[in-house]
């Protein structure tokens, strides 16, 4: 509309861009206002073209793909004698136009006649144009249409987490990706501190948002926004809009008891689930973070009443999530009875080796918040190091296995109890973050190892080391130094000219090495050709209406089949 116009004596005009796209009938209103008087206008036009252009084309398409694009032109030219038409078609730079991109038709008055233009996608993302003119003498009209020109790959996020000792080692980046949404980065330590970059923009682009994977996002984030250095300031910015968009949502998943909902507060929950949503909340009133304290007060009630149950410890895996729920109720300053009743019952049933569960973890914590010394180093004097973690291969949930257990355990001693952790080495670090050297961390692995490398950082903050990393070109020659330094954590972006990093460091002493993480996040412009078999696949096929697979057709209709198989 054109807005509030200030009439007077003299005449005032106003003009409007109709769609060249648009033929049919157009209501033009009016209303005239005084303070006194009401008056109103009003006047339909006619909108019409001497030459009338359709077409028909796919709403999307992706790169290397070709197709035919219909256009037809209708002459409403006045007359009764034949005229000829030209018809030129032009793309974007997305689009080539194959054959024919300029055509004549002879077309008597109410004519219409229709032609096929081969169109091929060029290796170019966005929305893409296919111009259409007509012309006869005077006459001249004109249509855009738009389609929007995708990747045939999914979005999808590459890490290659390791660890070296020698002077120099170069990591291939073996994908290539399209600028749209790109990212691309790599770091660099002496601990494995390293590994939270690429877990971190793992959750950040998880695509599904239940309780336990909404809080394992705002875990990581919390523990990535604790490490000076690791993140960018922009990057800081949104991970606190995410983080303030976490805290928001799960008061809406607080059930009538106090617990969390999987979905939402009419949901079923689990005791992990609201233990787990109880340590990101200390963790966050910790940090200064605002939260909901009608969700904090309630969920604590709700976490108290059940982890001061001891009567209902009948295996080591209960027993492991009371010992969690008493830590956590030490945690707020709450030094609960239940706790030497709990260690007690563990002697009593001389549960082997329950010291290095976690439980025994658990249970010093709270020991050293309670500052019984003599106690913690009862227990303490049991543990075996990283490798003697104990958990289950499977429990009855996911958070009970080995991997679980081992990163919860070690995230919360390297809190509580430093000098147990401090001189972890490189066979350590292997046991630790198994999962995340072969890629078969989920996301409640990756938030308690974000959480562990957070607090582990304290411990060793003060650790300096010389390394250098570099890019390799395409063509083989040395590229932009990314870093170069003695920090602890180095982190810098890879240009997209880039076909590998090269990692170099000045010493090799002691246990010391080098850990990094190379992350490419984006779609591929290239489709892979062969399977991949890791267990549990969904792979997508298109099909004819009697289900015999196609890679070539025409445009129509189709049906898109999704199976799941265990592999």
């Amino acid at each position: 509309w054109s807005g509030i116009v200030e009439a007077g004596p003299t005449w005032k005009s106003l003009e409007w861009t109709v769609p060249e796209s648009f033929i049919g009938g157009l209501n033009v209103m009016a209303v005239a206002v005084t303070e006194q008087r009401l008056g109103g206008a009003q006047a339909h036009i006619e909108v019409k073209s001497p030459l009338v252009i359709t077409t028909h084309l796919p709403l999307q398409a992706a790169p290397g793909d070709e197709f035919e694009a219909t256009v037809t032109v209708s002459n409403q030219m006045d007359g009764n004698a034949e005229s000829d038409v030209k018809v030129a078609v032009h793309g974007s730079k997305h689009l080539q136009i194959s054959e024919p991109g300029e055509v004549t038709m002879r077309l008597k008055r109410g004519g219409e006649e229709s032609r096929r233009v081969r169109v091929k996608v060029l290796d170019e993302l966005g929305s893409a144009e296919l111009k259409v003119e007509a012309s006869c003498g005077n006459e001249k009209s004109k249509r855009t249409e738009t389609l929007s020109v995708r990747p045939a790959s999914p979005y999808q996020t590459w890490v290659r987490s390791s660890y070296i000792r020698t002077k120099r080692h170069e990591q291939e980046l073996p994908r290539k990706l399209y600028d749209a949404y790109r990212e691309s980065t790599v770091v660099a330590s002496p601990v494995p501190v390293v590994l939270m970059n690429g877990l971190r923009q793992y959750l950040v682009s998880y695509p599904h948002d239940c309780t336990e994977q909404l809080i394992s996002r705002g875990m990581v984030l919390l523990a990535s926004q604790g490490l000076e250095g690791f993140v960018t300031e922009n990057e800081r910015v949104k991970g606190r809009q995410e983080l303030a968009r976490v805290l928001a949502e799960l008061p809406r998943r607080q059930k009538s008891d106090g617990g969390l909902g999987y979905w939402s507060s009419q949901g079923g929950g689990c005791e992990f689930l609201n233990l787990y949503g109880m340590h990101f909340l200390i963790e966050c009133k910790d940090r200064g973070i605002p939260i909901s304290q009608t969700l904090y007060e309630e969920l604590l009630d709700c976490v108290k009443l059940w982890s001061e149950d001891i009567e209902s410890v009948k295996t080591s895996q209960v027993a492991d999530l009371k010992g969690y729920g008493l830590y956590l109720l030490a945690r707020t300053g709450y030094m609960s009875s239940a706790l030497p009743v709990l260690r007690d019952a563990m002697k009593r049933e001389r549960v082997e080796g329950w010291e290095n569960r976690l439980v025994g973890t658990c249970l010093a914590a709270s020991l050293v918040l309670t500052k019984q010394d003599a106690e913690v180093k009862e227990i303490t004097k049991q543990w075996k190091g990283v490798s003697a973690y104990q958990g289950d291969a499977y429990g009855y949930g996911y958070w009970q296995s080995q991997d679980v257990q081992r990163l919860l355990q070690f995230a919360i001693r390297a809190k509580h109890l430093p000098e147990q952790v401090k001189n972890y080495g490189y066979g350590d670090w292997q046991v630790l973050y198994r999962q995340l050297w072969d890629q078969s961390f989920h996301t409640l692995t990756a938030a308690y190892a974000a959480l562990g490398m957070c607090h582990f950082s304290e411990v060793v903050k003060n650790i300096g080391y010389r390394y250098q990393v570099r890019e390799v070109l395409g063509s083989g020659d040395h590229g932009a130094v990314l870093l170069n330094g003695q920090k602890m954590l180095g982190r810098a972006n890879v240009s997209p000219l880039a076909k590998a990093v090269v990692f170099e460091m000045e010493q090799e002493t002691g246990d010391l090495g080098l850990f990094y993480q190379v992350t490419q996040q984006g779609y591929d412009r290239e489709v892979g050709k062969a399977a991949q078999v890791e267990g549990l696949e969904v792979y997508r096929e298109i099909t004819d209406m009697k289900g015999k697979a196609k890679d070539k057709m025409r445009m129509g209709w189709i049906r898109i089949t999704k199976s799941m198989e265990d592999l």
